[in-house]
């Protein structure tokens, strides 16, 4: 074992770190020291915990951290662990706990997953104060995210737990390096560059070796041929010792054949390289031990006997004899409960001196005894492609790719499926793990990889000449085009899937459950119902998550026809079916219908719940395109309930998604969201440019459902600040829109804007005639219901009735969002100030509201315009005249706003004049 040499310069680096409690990053070349320079470091410090990396980590998320917590466990058996503890971490070691833990979802629960290897590690190392990590690079990624959070934690809470971390320059992926990078910021760690030895670190070395004073030119020409490679200069002395050409002297110092005849030791025959170095030393430990070692040599990971077994035609005794050899000798050490090599450039250097036909048969031989064993199917299919069977290898990478898919670990599925495309899969195997990849392709929101895919199934299609394989090519067209919403397309692949003959009951009730989708986006209702329900009766009697997609999608046109009770049916149906199957996609769309039914029925907070639950399940399954949905679904929600803050968190987390290939109708959907939450801001320039932009994109790429919510939040906007042409003209192209369809769950929503417009523009008559048509619509919608009572309201009083226009608002005394319950407040207010009234709990709830701002600043004029006529009524000038003062201040700080929109805040400051 060679002498520590302590490098003073940055040992001194690495004190001041220590003291400031700051994580130290070691990097360099392989061999360079910095395993000893850590090791060293630490024992200074008293007990430390190493972690190390594997080569082979990278294949498993979490491989690493796995390894950590059962290597603790073991080490410490008396801890005892807190139940979450336990409950969140047996998502890596189920031995942990006998419940089956919730998946990991929402932030919070991603947090607490985190937070518990954190607590874990400070209650096994609760007396370490130093933790290790060697070989960064070899880390799986999640498990360096897990590191990374356990060290952040560390600092925050203080105490004395100090990390050290060290890991081969240039071999970091490029998330890694992001990671480090990020880590690295505002002084939060410190990254040392270690360099080799200089001239002076390599004599010190040798004299420590030696037991020797000179040495000075040995030292200097052991350096030259070395570069000062701590390790490289190790292995070449002990060659040369191997080779009897430096020995002991009687005095424990070293003496050589050249001694009495040399000025620098230039004919000394130092090993041109390390490898040469390591195969001398090798070669002298015996045929059983090479034999071994060039099979362990290509093992990424670390190994046992039974790895090795049959890969060598060594018996067990020879086995055992070659590891005890080898591991005496320095080449191997005991590690966990198999071996590994002390140095992974010993293994380098093994495996790069095998001939091309011996590592194809120790790979083939490996293979077989790793099957055995029943070791990791992509280390399996590894070794059965380096041996030349890549045919063999398929099935393989296809087992790993759905193990990986099994855990959402998508990227990982995606390229172990290439490899088995790469391998030779033939025609209809290259047909089943394409289709697979379209669906990875879907959960990643990739249309354009998605797309090709399919094109390439096409291919494959032709080659085979499958009626079969046709009609399902068929269906995944149909399908592609019904999730990107284009529906006339769509419909086109299911009516020539329809048109076929010979089409399975299976295949015909997927073609109309597709069909069904396109004719809802097209607004064909009763259309799209005759096909569930046909689909429904043609498909398989057994649970399926078709069956439960037709229920979602009966779910959902019972709701838009407001038969509450049907839809809630269908949900429950949905529901059971997918939770049955264990289909997270299925479970996140139905627990997202859910979420919708209790909006619909006045339940806010209720629905938060169910969005959460629908946001967790496509969280679990890496699903980006429907996590967008359900982050949609709960922005709104906190808007109506007026938790702007929670709102604002949600709309970065969608932005904050993957949206290299963002579809223009999300980011429509995105923008459409902002635009809601800057106008409750009172962000009204904002506002606007988000909605304009929403209604953009809709009608270059929506359909026309969507193009008509994109009109409605546009007009609403343009009307609520006083810009009546501008919102005729808008609410105008949303009516030519829904002429187009049979039925649109906007319906009710036009119609009311537009008998807004007319109120305000002074023709109460003909707004009248737009409310009787909205009130002779069936809803269940409870925010909707008191949209209507208020709109009834307010035009009753402008046509003189104030009785009537009292009736219409007394009997609600609820809503389920603060928009509509501040519109309902402001009208009755206005109706009892016209009958020389006062509803002092009314006045007493807005007076609460405002000073606790919680409705936005366009109600909130409103609810303040009414304040004063109500005080002027009761003569109260006082009151009426702060309330006014505050209103004033408001507007102008709205106006604001829309200095880059001249014409539309004169209009608005217009609109506000009586303020």
């Amino acid at each position: 074992r060679a002498p520590f040499v302590r490098r003073g310069a940055v040992w001194a680096q690495m004190e001041a770190a220590w003291a400031a409690a700051q994580p130290i990053f070691l990097s360099g070349e392989p061999g360079v020291g910095k395993t000893r320079l850590m090791l060293e470091f630490a024992a200074s410090k008293g007990t430390f915990e190493l972690n190390d990396g594997r080569p082979g980590d990278g294949i498993t998320p979490f491989s690493t951290a796995s390894r950590t917590i059962q290597n603790l466990l073991e080490k410490h058996p008396e801890v005892v662990l807190p139940t979450w503890v336990r409950r969140e971490l047996s998502r890596l070691v189920p031995s942990l706990t006998d419940e089956l833990p919730p998946p990991v979802g929402s932030l919070e629960e991603r947090s607490r997953f985190f937070n518990a290897f954190a607590e874990f590690v400070l209650l096994t190392l609760r007396d370490v104060p130093t933790l290790l990590s060697d070989d960064m690079q070899f880390f799986d990624a999640a498990s360096l995210e897990f590191a990374f959070s356990a060290v952040q934690r560390f600092a925050k809470i203080g105490g004395d737990k100090r990390s050290i971390v060290a890991f081969r320059r240039n071999e970091l992926s490029a998330d890694v390096q992001t990671m480090l990078e990020s880590f690295l910021q505002n002084g939060r760690a410190v990254l040392i560059e270690l360099e080799p030895f200089d001239e002076t670190q390599v004599l010190e070395m040798v004299r420590g070796l030696s037991g020797a004073s000179g040495a000075s030119l040995f030292s200097k020409r052991l350096h030259h041929a070395t570069g000062g490679n701590p390790f490289f200069a190790l292995e070449t002395i002990r060659s040369l010792f191997e080779s009897d050409l430096l020995q002991l002297s009687d005095d424990g110092g070293w003496t050589t054949p050249f001694d009495q005849h040399t000025s620098d030791y230039t004919e000394l025959p130092i090993p041109p390289s390390v490898r040469e170095a390591v195969l001398r030393r090798i070669k002298t430990l015996g045929a059983a031990s090479g034999r071994l070692l060039e099979a362990a040599s290509l093992t990424s990971d670390g190994f046992t006997l039974e790895t090795l077994a049959g890969a060598t035609a060594l018996t067990e005794w020879e086995e055992i004899e070659a590891f005890e050899g080898a591991i005496s000798g320095r080449v191997l050490e005991v590690y966990g409960e198999g071996y590994k090599f002390v140095h992974d450039l010993i293994r380098s250097s093994i495996a790069e001196n095998l001939t091309r036909e011996r590592k194809k048969l120790l790979h083939r031989k490996l293979a077989f005894s790793l099957e055995k064993a029943g070791d990791a199917p992509a280390r399996i299919a590894d070794h059965l492609e380096k041996a030349g069977f890549k045919l063999e290898a398929v099935p393989w990478r296809v087992r790993a790719a759905k193990e990986a898919a099994q855990v959402y670990a998508n990227q990982d599925a995606l390229e172990q499926y290439q490899k088995a495309l790469d391998d030779g899969a033939t025609n209809e195997g290259a047909f089943v793990i394409r289709e697979a990849r379209t669906q990875i392709w879907e959960l990643l929101d990739n249309p354009e990889a998605w797309k090709r895919e399919l094109e390439l199934i096409d291919e494959l299609v032709t080659r085979i000449n499958n009626p079969e394989f046709q009609d399902q090519d068929l269906l995944f067209w149909a399908y592609f085009y019904s999730v990107r919403e284009l529906f006339s397309e769509g419909l086109s692949f299911i009516n020539q899937v329809l048109k076929r003959s010979n089409l399975s009951n299976h295949r015909t009730a997927r073609a109309w459950y597709i069909g069904s989708i396109c004719l809802h986006g097209m607004g064909r209702i009763a259309e799209c119902n005759t096909m569930l329900n046909s689909a429904l009766q043609y498909g398989p009697s057994e649970p399926t998550s078709l069956a439960g997609n037709i229920h979602h999608q009966l779910c959902r046109n019972a709701a838009e026809q407001a038969d509450l009770e049907t839809a809630w049916k269908h949900n429950a149906a949905s529901l059971e079916i997918f939770q049955a199957l264990g289909d997270h996609k299925g479970l996140s769309v139905a627990w997202m219908a859910a979420g919708t039914l209790a909006g619909m029925a006045g339940d806010t907070k209720r629905s938060v719940g169910y969005f959460e639950r629908a946001l967790e399940q496509s969280r679990l399954i890496g699903d980006v395109y429907r996590q967008r949905g359900m982050l949609d679904n709960l922005i709104k929600a906190h808007l109506d309930l007026f938790e702007l803050d929670a709102a604002q968190i949600r709309l970065e987390e969608a932005f904050a998604l993957p949206r290299e290939f963002t579809s223009p109708i999300i980011e429509a959907k995105l923008l459409y969201m902002q635009g809601f939450y800057q106008q409750m801001r009172g962000n009204l320039g904002e506002s606007l440019q988000a909605f304009q932009k929403s209604l953009e994109l809709y009608d270059q790429h929506g359909s026309p459902s969507k193009r008509i919510a994109g009109c409605l939040s546009l007009a609403g906007f343009w009307l609520y600040t006083g810009n009546l042409s501008a919102a005729s003209q808008v609410l105008n192209l949303g009516a030519s829109l829904m002429n187009q369809l049979e039925f649109d769950p906007h319906r009710n929503n036009l119609t009311i804007l537009q008998s807004q417009m007319y109120l305000a523009q002074g023709h109460a008559r003909q707004a009248l005639e737009y409310l009787e048509i909205a009130l002779d619509q069936q809803t269940i919608d409870a925010e909707l219901q008191v949209e209507l009572a208020a709109l009834t309201g307010a035009v009753k009083l402008r046509l003189g009735d104030s009785l009537a226009a009292l009736d219409a608002v007394k009997s609600i005394e609820d809503s389920p969002s603060m928009a509509s319950r501040s519109q309902l407040l402001a009208v009755r207010i206005n109706i009892c100030s016209a009958l020389k009234k006062t509803f002092k709990q009314d006045l007493l709830e807005v007076e609460t509201l405002l000073e606790s701002k919680g409705v936005q600043p366009l109600d909130a004029l409103e609810l303040r315009r009414a304040l004063i006529l109500a005080f002027g009524v009761s003569n109260q000038p006082k009151k009426a005249l702060e309330v006014r003062k505050a209103a004033q201040q408001s507007l102008l700080e709205m106006a604001t706003t829309l200095e880059d929109y001249p014409e539309l805040k004169t209009s608005f400051l217009e609109k506000n004049s009586d303020l």
